[in-house]
């Protein structure tokens, strides 16, 4: 990491005359993670000489001429430098400052050794708490909930010999019957049947998770055939994946063969369909 250098201070009388520091500047914000960059002159001027093109080539001559910057050749260049045209200038910033060889200039007096204008943090190594892959394979594993309410683990032992199998899938541990009665069931209950819906991993996966739940084909056509005769759900796309995420909370309020009865909620009677009829 790259940051202004405290000991340029010394230097700013003489950077500051004809929009020198401005200059640097705009090649220091343009500047990539290997401190090149290729603005253009019209750039140049606009941000640092307010479009004064001649004041800014005036500036870059000097920058260049007290090493602040090198042209990269253009078989030097690399990734999207080489689809520049050749005339485009690439910059490299040498992050500091050295004298002429003019006698006359004043960075004689200024610049008595190379002056770093850029200053190069150490980064020091990250200390995380995440323990090694060695030492998770160790660790000991917790017992898991899942969605129904039934406890399981995963063992060190079930990780090597799942990962051991050339080719396996994280649903592979579900019968492929069962996760096709689930795809089913979801599919057969939207409004628009989808395309592929028995090839795709991602259902494949909703479908293992539904099924490690220990939820039933019949209960995921009951909660899709709910949900498309929702408003809300119209013109939109109910996944499977979504469905494993939102069902369980469902399924929980709505039982099976709770959907015609009259529910009382807060001293008010719910009006069903069935109220209705009987009303008539």
């Amino acid at each position: 990491m790259a940051t202004l250098s405290y000991e340029l201070k010394g230097c700013m009388p003489m950077l500051c005359k004809d929009a020198r520091w401005n200059v640097l500047t705009v090649l220091i914000l343009h500047a990539n993670i290997r401190n090149r960059c290729y603005v253009s002159m019209e750039t140049l001027a606009e941000m640092a000489a307010s479009t004064n093109l001649t004041k800014a080539t005036r500036a870059k001559k000097w920058l260049e001429q007290h090493g602040a910057f090198e042209l990269v050749p253009y078989n030097k260049r690399v990734d999207e430098e080489k689809d520049l045209p050749k005339r485009q200038h690439v910059y490299q910033l040498t992050g500091q400052l050295k004298c002429c060889e003019d006698i006359a200039c004043e960075c004689q007096k200024v610049l008595k050794q190379a002056q770093p204008y850029l200053h190069y943090a150490k980064q020091e190594p990250v200390k995380s708490e995440i323990p090694t892959i060695e030492n998770f394979r160790r660790a000991e594993i917790p017992t898991i909930q899942i969605l129904n309410g039934r406890k399981g683990s995963i063992t060190n032992e079930s990780i090597k010999d799942h990962t051991a199998k050339s080719g396996s899938k994280s649903y592979d541990d579900i019968p492929h019957k069962d996760r096709t009665l689930v795809i089913e069931a979801w599919a057969k209950n939207l409004l628009a049947a989808p395309t592929n819906a028995y090839k795709t991993d991602a259902n494949h996966e909703a479908a293992a998770d539904i099924a490690r739940a220990g939820y039933q084909p019949e209960q995921v056509g009951r909660y899709v055939k709910a949900m498309m005769a929702e408003p809300y759900w119209r013109g939109k796309t109910l996944s499977l994946r979504k469905v494993s995420e939102l069902m369980p909370n469902w399924l929980a309020t709505h039982p099976t063969g709770s959907s015609n009865k009259p529910t009382v909620l807060d001293g008010l009677k719910i009006i069903t369909a069935d109220d209705t009829e009987r009303a008539s």
